[in-house]
């Protein structure tokens, strides 16, 4: 069988994949004892506390990683620039920071 054939039956019509083809995870079954509001992050959106937010990201003149975020972020500037580096849509129960290891963090 080739490689094209092998790689088609993984996927369904729709192009995900099928679990029931992998051989190293199985399909997550959330337990019915387990209430959606215990799932770590979600709250926020089921009470609709949490509004969506633009979060930017851009390096400081110490190449330092600036955090900005809101609604009135000026995405370019005049000349169509970018102002920032990334820039992503999320919500306003969200924060960032970078760990020891240089990791960015996204913290609900």
């Amino acid at each position: 069988m080739s490689r094209a054939r092998q790689l088609a039956d993984l996927l369904d019509s729709g192009g995900d994949v099928h679990v029931t083809h992998l051989d190293n995870t199985s399909e997550y079954v959330k337990p019915s004892s387990e209430p959606i509001t215990y799932i770590s992050g979600l709250q926020g959106a089921l009470d609709n506390t949490a509004a969506t937010d633009i979060h930017a990201f851009k390096a400081g003149s110490d190449n330092d990683l600036i955090w900005e975020h809101g609604d009135n972020l000026t995405l370019q500037d005049g000349n169509n620039q970018d102002s920032y580096l990334s820039v992503i849509t999320g919500s306003t129960d969200q924060s960032y920071s970078v760990d020891s290891n240089g990791n960015l963090i996204c913290t609900f």
